[in-house]
């Protein structure tokens, strides 16, 4: 989808053969609570992504790719919700970078340059995510 969202400056996105908004990062899952009692979707071997919802059971979720950091490290985290991914790809777009980082499922995120280049982050490289509750969006 990378590729092709590059050959043009409009971007429509498809859910079940209909155009839907803006969603990215559409993710199946499971809403429970976490050992903390926090509200989280739970995919693919047990990665808790934070959501704000009344919903419980299995649903789909769309992740903001904005709305997710990155860093390269554990420690420049600083937080306990931190998910860790390896990095697979780099790509040049409008003004800053998407990063696509596979965390059991390939979730994109966008960064500033600034940032990609201080993290010192290598394609290949572990990283590490975090996702604000704001930006998932219960389907």
């Amino acid at each position: 989808m990378l590729q092709a969202s590059r050959l043009s400056d409009d971007i429509m996105y498809l859910r079940d053969g209909r155009i839907s908004g803006h969603e990215e990062n559409i993710l199946s899952g499971h809403i429970g609570t976490d050992s903390e009692g926090t509200t989280v979707c739970t995919i693919r071997d047990s990665v808790a992504i934070p959501v704000r919802t009344d919903k419980t059971g299995r649903v789909r979720i769309s992740v903001d790719p904005g709305s997710v950091s990155i860093t390269g490290s554990e420690r420049d985290g600083g937080r306990g919700d931190l998910i860790k991914g390896r990095l697979v790809q780099l790509t040049d777009e409008k003004g800053c970078v998407r990063a696509l980082v596979d965390i059991g499922v390939p979730l994109g995120v966008l960064v500033s340059k600034k940032q990609i280049r201080a993290s010192h982050m290598e394609i290949g490289g572990n990283v590490f995510i975090s996702i604000a509750p704001d930006g998932v969006t219960v389907l």
